[in-house]
């Protein structure tokens, strides 16, 4: 719709140059026909450029409607990301602890009747490991979204501190 409004609007413009080119009639009758014909193109001119800007305002509103609609998806999509955050806090902790441990927590044997899974003595060490470094990871989560701008004091400090270092040390 906007470039068929576009170029009707050119083409009303140029049948107006075209007659505004041509000499004016002698004739009282001719004039009348004349000033006619230019008041009807004129007014057919701002009927397809008003047309043309409510084609626009159309135009933005949908380009509106698509951006919030977009942002919604992106939003579903950062919820979805902040629970797979969550799921790997808690995880991670557990597998990065029992790879430095690597030892089996679970003694199996199969050969005896009464009971071929027990625990190993030393399973309450990961649990002791695990369960605090979790949890400090979470206080440390829930302070990065809840409070931001106390890491970026954190960061502010250690980077003077860093400066001042640099501006201490010898020249060598």
């Amino acid at each position: 719709m906007i470039e068929t409004a576009q170029a009707l609007e050119s083409i009303f413009e140029a049948m107006l140059e075209s007659i505004n080119e041509r000499e004016t009639p002698i004739y009282p009758n001719l004039k009348r026909l004349r000033r006619s014909t230019v008041s009807a193109i004129a007014y057919r001119k701002r009927t397809f450029k008003s047309t043309l800007l409510k084609v626009y305002s159309l135009e933005r509103r949908a380009m509106s409607s698509t951006q919030v609609y977009q942002a919604l998806v992106t939003q579903a999509d950062a919820h979805a990301m902040k629970f797979i955050a969550v799921l790997t806090l808690i995880f991670l902790p557990m597998t990065g602890v029992s790879t430095v441990f690597s030892s089996p927590f679970f003694d199996v044997d199969f050969d005896e009747d009464s009971t071929p899974l027990r625990v190993a003595w030393c399973f309450w060490k990961f649990w002791a490991v695990v369960a605090p470094l979790t949890l400090g990871i979470g206080v440390l989560c829930y302070l990065w979204f809840q409070f931001p701008g106390f890491f970026s004091f954190w960061r502010g400090r250690l980077e003077k501190s860093k400066a001042r270092r640099k501006q201490v040390q010898p020249a060598v």
